[in-house]
């Protein structure tokens, strides 16, 4: 369900930053479910995301002698989820830009 759900129009519209939650509203009339469902379904999605360290570890190999910028597509509130979950991990990119 997740991957339908971010097909839509509403998804991308809140990946832009230009509405907030209120895009599970609109795509749960899109699903004929109700929004408890779409939330469940981005929750459950969320909660897969698994900390990679080797892939940190190669970002870090990379970095010596460079600026290294990382760059997420997702909601901006999808995302301070995930940089809560990883930690200060973040903070060996000299940059990070979120969607929103």
């Amino acid at each position: 369900m997740f991957r339908q759900i971010t097909g839509t129009q509403s998804w991308y519209i809140l990946e832009m930053g230009k509405i907030s939650d209120q895009a599970y509203a609109l795509i749960a009339t899109q699903f004929f479910r109700c929004e408890e469902d779409i939330w469940d379904a981005v929750q459950n999605a969320i909660d897969s995301l698994v900390y990679s360290g080797e892939m940190f570890d190669l970002i870090a190999d990379l970095k010596l002698g460079r600026k290294i910028y990382s760059m997420a597509n997702m909601p901006s509130s999808i995302w301070e989820v995930v940089k809560r979950k990883s930690g200060a991990v973040w903070d060996m990119f000299d940059g990070v830009k979120g969607e929103g």
